[in-house]
C-alpha cells in the first residue's frame, strides 16, 4: 500500500500568508502609533521644560557675568517667530524655533502698578551697550528647537487642522522686593537678533 502524501493546498497556504500579513501589519501600525505617541509626549515635555526653565531662572536669579553692580537681573524674554537666529541666518516661517533672553536693568523698585512702564524707566533690556552703535546680549541667551520636528502653533490652527505658527513675545519678570512673578504676552514679535544684526538694539 502506497504511503499517503501530506501537505498544504494552495488555498491553505494563501490563507496562512494573508492572516500572517494582516497580523504583521497590525503589529507594525501599533508600533508606529506608539512611537509617534511617544515622540509627541517627548516634544510636549521638552517644551514644558523650556518654559519651566525660564520661570525657574527668573525666580532663582544667577549672576549674569556683566560685572556691573549697578544692574540687576529682572527675568526672561521669550520670543516666538523671530526672523533671524543668533548668528544672523534668516529663518523660515516653518522653522518654529524660540529664543530666551536675560533681562537686566538698573537696580530699583518697579512696584506692582504700571510694571512695564517702570521697567522701561529702569532701562530694563536684553542687551547692553558697548558703544553708541554697538550692543551685545545681556547675560544668557538660549535657543529652543522643538524635538522630532514638532511645531509650536496656535490653538486655533490646531483645532482647525491648519498650520498656524505661534508668534509673539512673553515677558517674565520677578519683583525684586516681594518676589512676585509677572507674566506679559504680546502678539508682537520682538526681533532681538535682527536688531543686534543691524546695530539698532538700543532703540
Amino acid at each position: 500500500m502506497k504511503g499517503l502524501k501530506t501537505g498544504f493546498t494552495l488555498v491553505e497556504v494563501s490563507l496562512f500568508l494573508a492572516v500572517t500579513a494582516l497580523l504583521l501589519l497590525g503589529v507594525t501600525m501599533g508600533v508606529r502609533g506608539s512611537v509617534f505617541q511617544q515622540r509627541f509626549n517627548d516634544s510636549v515635555q521638552n517644551f514644558a521644560e523650556f518654559l519651566r526653565s525660564a520661570y525657574s531662572e527668573t525666580i532663582n536669579v544667577e549672576h549674569t557675568g556683566t560685572g556691573n553692580s549697578e544692574y540687576a537681573v529682572y527675568g526672561k524674554l521669550l520670543t516666538f517667530g523671530e526672523t533671524y537666529d543668533f548668528v544672523g541666518n534668516k529663518l523660515d516661517r516653518e522653522d518654529n524655533r524660540a529664543f530666551s533672553y536675560t533681562i537686566i536693568g538698573k537696580i530699583g523698585d518697579f512696584g506692582t502698578q504700571n510694571v512695564l512702564k517702570n521697567l522701561i524707566d529702569l532701562r530694563a533690556n536684553v542687551v547692553i551697550g558697548k558703544s553708541e552703535s554697538s550692543y551685545e546680549l545681556a547675560g544668557i541667551a538660549q535657543e529652543y528647537i522643538p524635538r522630532w520636528g514638532a511645531c509650536i502653533q496656535t490653538t486655533k490652527g490646531f483645532s482647525e487642522g491648519t498650520y498656524q505658527p505661534f508668534e509673539g513675545s512673553v515677558l517674565i519678570v520677578r519683583h525684586p522686593g516681594s518676589g512676585t512673578v509677572f507674566t506679559f504676552y504680546s502678539k508682537t514679535v520682538i526681533e532681538v537678533n535682527e536688531a543686534l544684526r543691524e546695530g539698532k538694539a538700543g532703540d
